[in-house]
């Protein structure tokens, strides 16, 4: 019998484990058939060995050595492969392609996150058109041609943006001086409008920030490829190498001339209008020199001229590890080609990536953990499991599901594994059981938490199997094919209860063991936004212990900037701890997200979500509850004096107020932004201004806002429409992290969430509107400009046109009004059910039920698709419909259509399908059409307007105060429906009170006036 087949297929009531045998994810590889020659492999040879500027070898692709990259540089994403994108081989042609894709792929911002036309022409390193040339990815052809295979869905792309200390300053007067920006570059990116930026870092450090260039990303999620991302990070590490020579004789000047030439740019000082570079408070640290203050009575030095800055020497870095996040070291052919220049082969080159990612990634990093740090960062830590635990437990209870018979097979696993340890009689083999014994149970411990996130989960049950992989190997020797036995007990109806022994190998075993845990369902698995959401509160609500020690640090900044007299306020005896906490705030999972927690949770949270949260946090709640005592405090070190241990325990004592006060001002927005109801305001929350480094606005919530960006402009719709993005700063080997995410979401284990950013209507409609979604993201963004139904024009006076319509004038108004005014107490009409669908219950004359409303959409809805010519009206059409329907709120609205004034009659048809949206005009003559297109409509509006459609649109029928009620009567008596219009409401007419009804209308015979 096939033990793993047997085991696979018996009842889960056992003793030991059940398990299937054969792990259910793979990846695919890449086929030889399918390697194409790389672009590494083609280009000149001979060009590819020039020093100035530095060029990858025909073998480099930026990797570590023993990375196992594809040979055609392609990327498997499960069943995805990616061509590299990057055709480039050195820097200065990777920065002109990053210019061509962002104009030929997306829609850029101005400075204040509006969108801006973009030529389709390559630019120059100013930015500016240059000559057309080929596109780099080729021309791309329309998917909707009919006749043609379909294409492969277009790439989708994202931003990361990289942060390289590259150097150190060891001389001139800046030694001591943090975050001063020292020069941009006049190249910037179309996609962003941001440069090159040069500033000092901490450690006398100098940093060159980049701008967000385009990665292509996992088709699923927003998630980079890594070999790329690992690819240009090389390319600019070892640019930056190249022009900061071994010798320390590179000065700024000399670096910035030789660095931007090289590369296509120049950079320009960031002076004031002396010319001069001038330092702010928050340029202090403690080693910032004595002479440097502003003053108050006495003037200091605080601005300095270019030319002295210009003579700064740098020399290479020695802050952190060598290489950055590319590989750990740098190898021969590096050396080598570093050697020919003179450049700096031997000091640390550190980087960090910015992100533009969405929420499931930012709890992707979570859940993979990492490394505890220092003290200061431990603490934090622990207080975000400890808030974290005591939110989910709250919300979902404390038990996961299955795992307490999986940790009673691991016990009886255990045991059986140290008895073959024990028959060996070996000494060694007797240590080895000790190791297993001790490790085993550390495992259990882990795996015993009710709150381990399943990242967390797939990393245990990893070091399980190799745990079991090693013992396998071990007593393989003496106990060739070591076997251990698992009972099942099955339960027959006729035989009763009958137990069965079966014969399973440690390694096969082991295999198995990983396949169940990582299916175990995750405490709070039935709602993940909700369980995401409150993970990243618990590190909100435990960085409010950075908040007082902000202000503290900003005053000591504050005060050494007036004089020299406070430098001892800056000592990192009297501030270290503070220091220490605002940076180390921004570490843990080493990943910082650079928004405020409200607008993570108006991303990903529906409102029944929302009501979870206010019962969890409002007054009274369990929570809220002995919060201040239950608060976990810091560990002191042992045997030494502790000066650290005293301040994080006088912090912790302000920390239960902040946290119960961050929980109020969490309630405050869910309440005035309604987020529990079925209309709620998703828009992001932000202050008018970015504060101050090290200002914080308790309105705002979180820690460190100084860091944040605005949330608008991160978005990429045109890839990732219903994904609300945040940039996420990975702050420690980030393409190692990257590998890593890229790894865990395509083991099928990674956490899911609903797509949501856009809401969608309640009931019917639900995979109509998604379809809906899908073709309007197929419609291209153009600049707004004067066009009258243009998007971004016409928003505002389609708010106004329905706000106006809903105060229409009443039957009470003058004498003059009520002329030119229609009550419905003037006619007999159907009710009808209303909603939505109103228009076509009052075309039926009666209601309809759920599936003939969906026949009439779909019939109307034809006739649209098959419509030509005109399609100006077609994006005014869908913003008045979504509006007056209110699925979506205003933010969402102007997200999905900004900048689309060209809709195509297919999309609008396609809006026009899904129940419950508002229907007017455009679908009444719609129903005209239908069929043989003789039908007409006469509609009588509240607001003293008569209009009557036919086949060929609307058309208006005057009256006069003396012709009006035989206007109403001609117009009833020759249309084949009659419809009374309210701002919200279509209800059928079937007679004018006071008037002789008329003889029925035969539909085949009506005529148009």
């Amino acid at each position: 019998m096939n033990v793993a087949t047997a085991m696979a297929t018996s009842n889960s009531n056992t003793s030991g484990i059940s398990m299937p045998a054969v792990h259910p994810y793979q990846k695919k590889a890449v086929e030889k058939g399918d390697k194409q020659e790389t672009p590494a492999q083609t280009y000149d040879i001979e060009s590819a060995t020039t020093v100035e500027p530095f060029q990858l070898k025909p073998d480099r692709t930026g990797l570590p050595a023993d990375s196992h990259q594809p040979l055609s540089f392609a990327t498997v994403q499960g069943d995805h492969v990616v061509q590299r994108v990057i055709k480039s081989k050195d820097l200065a042609g990777f920065l002109q392609e990053q210019i061509e894709l962002q104009h030929n792929e997306g829609i850029g911002k101005s400075s204040k996150g509006k969108g801006t036309p973009i030529s389709p022409q390559e630019s120059t390193g100013s930015g500016k058109p240059k000559a057309p040339e080929p596109s780099v990815e080729g021309p791309r052809e329309s998917t909707k041609d009919k006749g043609k295979e379909p294409e492969e869905a277009p790439p989708k792309y994202t931003t990361l943006g990289f942060e390289h200390e590259f150097a150190q300053m060891t001389d001139g007067p800046l030694r001591g001086v943090s975050h001063l920006e020292l020069a941009t570059s006049d190249m910037r990116m179309p996609l962003t409008n941001l440069p090159f930026v040069i500033e000092t870092d901490a450690g006398n450090e100098v940093e060159l920030v980049s701008p967000p260039f385009l990665f292509e990303t996992h088709p699923e999620i927003p998630i980079p490829d890594p070999e790329e991302v690992a690819f240009v990070d090389h390319m600019l590490e070892m640019a930056l190498r190249t022009h900061t020579r071994q010798d320390g004789s590179t000065t700024l000047t000399t670096f910035m001339q030789a660095f931007g030439a090289a590369y296509g740019f120049t950079f320009d000082w960031k002076v004031n209008k002396k010319q001069q570079v001038e330092l702010e408070p928050k340029n202090m640290t403690y080693n910032t020199d004595a002479s440097i203050y502003k003053g108050i009575i006495k003037s200091g030095v605080h601005a300095f001229s270019t030319a002295t800055l210009g003579n700064i020497h740098i020399g290479p870095g020695v802050k952190g590890v060598t290489g950055g996040m590319a590989s750990d070291e740098l190898d021969k052919i590096d050396k080598e080609e570093l050697a020919k220049s003179g450049g700096n082969a031997t000091g640390a080159v550190v980087s960090q990536a910015n992100l533009a990612t969405d929420a499931r990634v930012i709890e992707m990093m979570r859940q993979l953990g990492t490394e505890r740090g220092e003290q200061v960062e431990t603490y934090l830590t622990a207080l975000s499991d400890h808030f974290r635990q005591k939110l989910l437990f709250r919300t979902f209870g404390n038990k996961r599901e299955g795992m307490e018979a999986l940790l009673d097979g691991l016990l009886i696993l255990s045991r059986q594994v140290e008895a073959l340890y024990s028959k060996s009689g070996m000494w060694r083999m007797r240590d080895r059981r000790d190791h297993f014994k001790t490790q085993m149970k550390n495992y259990m411990s882990m795996l015993a938490e009710p709150d381990l996130s399943q990242g967390e989960t797939v990393k245990v049950a990893g070091n399980l199997a190799k745990l079991l992989a090693d013992s396998a190997k071990e007593l393989g020797e003496p106990y060739q094919g070591s076997t251990l036995t698992v009972t099942t007990t099955l339960e027959d109806r006729e035989k009763g209860v009958k137990e069965t022994r079966e014969e399973v190998t440690l390694d096969v075993f082991g295999q198995q063991l990983v396949h169940q845990l990582k299916t175990l369902p995750e405490l709070g698995s039935g709602s993940p936004s909700l369980r995401m959401f409150l993970g990243m509160l618990a590190r909100t609500l435990a960085g409010q212990l950075a908040v007082p020690a902000q202000k503290k640090l900003k005053e000591a900044q504050e005060k050494r900037f007036k004089s020299d007299i406070y430098k001892n306020r800056m000592n990192e005896n009297v501030i270290g701890v503070e220091a220490s906490l605002t940076s180390r705030v921004k570490d843990l999972d080493q990943a910082w997200v650079k928004d405020n927690i409200i607008n993570v949770g108006t991303g990903i949270l529906e409102p029944e979500d929302w009501q979870e949260v206010v019962k969890l946090l409002g007054k009274g709640s369990d929570f809220r509850r002995n919060m201040e005592i239950e608060i976990p405090s810091p560990e002191p070190k042992k045997g030494v004096a502790d000066e650290t241990f005293k301040k994080l325990t006088q912090y912790r004592g302000k920390l239960g107020k902040q946290v119960l006060d961050t929980m109020d001002t969490v309630l405050k927005y869910i309440n005035t932004k309604k987020l529990t109801t079925d209309n709620p305001d998703n828009s992001p929350i932000a202050p008018k201004k970015t504060p101050n480094f090290m200002g914080h606005d308790a309105s705002f919530i979180d820690p460190r806002q100084d860091t944040f960006l605005d949330t608008d402009r991160i978005q990429l719709p045109q890839y990732w429409p219903n994904r609300r993005l945040h940039v996420l700063e990975i702050r420690w080997r980030s393409t190692e992290q990257l590998r890593k995410l890229r790894t865990f979401y395509e083991s099928g284990f990674a956490p899911q969430v609903r797509e949501r950013y856009i809401h969608r209507p309640t009931g019917v409609g639900n995979e109509l509107w998604t379809a809906f979604l899908q073709e309007i993201n197929q419609v291209e963004r153009q600049p707004v400009d004067d066009r009258p139904y243009a998007y971004g024009n016409m928003y505002a006076s389609v708010a106004e046109e329905n706000k106006k319509a809903q105060t229409a004038p009443s039957t009470s108004s003058a004498k003059k009004e009520e002329k030119r005014s229609f009550a419905a107490d003037e006619f007999d009409l159907i009710e009808n059910v209303g909603g939505g669908d109103c228009l076509f219950h009052a075309l039926a004359g009666e209601d309809l039920d759920a599936e003939d409303v969906l026949q009439e959409r779909a019939q109307i809805a034809e006739v649209r698709t098959g419509m030509v010519g005109n399609i100006n009206r077609n994006a005014h059409a869908i913003v008045t419909a979504l509006y007056q329907t209110g699925v979506v709120n205003d933010d969402d609205l102007r997200f999905l259509m900004e900048g689309r004034h060209a809709i195509p009659h297919n999309v609008l048809a396609a809006m026009q399908r899904i129940p419950g949206i508002y229907a007017g005009d455009e679908e009444i003559q719609q129903w005209c059409m239908h069929g043989e297109g003789n039908r007409t409509v006469f509609v009588i509006d509240i607001n003293g307007t008569l209009t009557r459609f036919d086949n060929t649109g609307p058309h208006p029928v005057p009256y006069t105060p003396l012709t009006r009620t035989a206007v109403l009567t001609n117009g009833m008596q020759t249309s084949t429906v009659t419809l009374f219009k309210t701002p919200n409401h279509w209800r059928q007419v079937t007679a004018i009170r006071g008037v002789v009804p008329p003889p029925p209308v035969d539909d085949s015979t009506s005529k148009s006036e």
